[in-house]
């Protein structure tokens, strides 16, 4: 999986839009769009803003790895 597709993934499990999400990373609407569509690969500034604005690790965002463990992170959601 590409940083695009995991930006969307996480994006959806958050229930957020396109739109809130590049509110939450003070980015355009448009360039979310591109990167999570890939065809548009994040600076690392923008990595890092994507990467808190959707609450996940940075370096997993950017290489699907957990940095202690060298495993996939994975968000834990309860349906309460």
């Amino acid at each position: 999986m590409v940083i695009g597709a995991r930006v969307k993934q996480e994006r959806e499990k958050l229930g957020i839009s396109q739109r809130e999400l590049a509110r939450r990373a003070s980015l355009s609407v448009a360039h979310v769009c591109l990167i999570e569509q890939g065809n548009r690969t994040p600076t690392i500034k923008t990595a890092l803003r994507l990467a808190s604005a959707l609450e996940v690790p940075a370096l997993w965002l950017m290489t699907g790895k957990d940095c202690e463990s060298g495993f996939a992170w994975s968000r834990n959601i309860s349906n309460k």
